[in-house]
């Protein structure tokens, strides 16, 4: 069985993958149980998660864990990239519509919406389908920012 050269690359990049699952363990319960992300012979992550039951935000982190996590952010910022690029494209696509009006260039009327509305779609689709990770990647956020603020000192 072969791997696909962009597969390959992707594993070489990631290095090698500790399958453990990773689980919630009790740290702290005072006031509020806090519980932090591990794995078995994984570096600490410094993620936590605060009250007395799991969020359902916490157990897809725990499902996912936070390698997984770190590749939605790198779709994430990919995903950013090819929206700035899109919107630039829709802006030289509009120009060169009103050009071609302004010229009377018959010709290139529809092929010119037709491609405007095209982008426009990928464009939408794009900004769509990126909500679902931010919203994934802003619920871990505001839980490692809670955890930092409830982190017992000593």
């Amino acid at each position: 069985m072969s791997i696909d050269s962009g597969q390959e690359i992707r594993l070489r990049q990631l290095g090698p993958r500790n399958f453990t699952p990773w689980r919630w363990v009790l740290v702290a319960d005072s006031d509020g149980a806090m519980r932090g992300l591990v794995q078995e012979g994984a570096p600490p992550t410094n993620i936590y998660a605060i009250g007395s039951v799991l969020s359902n935000q916490a157990r897809l982190i725990a499902n996912l864990g936070p390698p997984v996590l770190a590749e939605i952010e790198n779709a994430q910022a990919l995903a950013l990239d090819a929206t700035e690029g899109l919107e630039f494209a829709t802006l030289v696509l509009e120009r060169y519509l009103q050009r071609a009006y302004r010229l009377k260039h018959h010709e290139h009327y529809s092929d010119l919406r037709l491609l405007v509305k095209n982008v426009a779609a990928v464009l939408s689709a794009l900004q769509q389908s990126a909500l679902v990770s931010n919203r994934l990647l802003d619920s871990l956020e505001l839980a490692e920012a809670r955890s930092r603020s409830a982190k017992p000192h000593g």
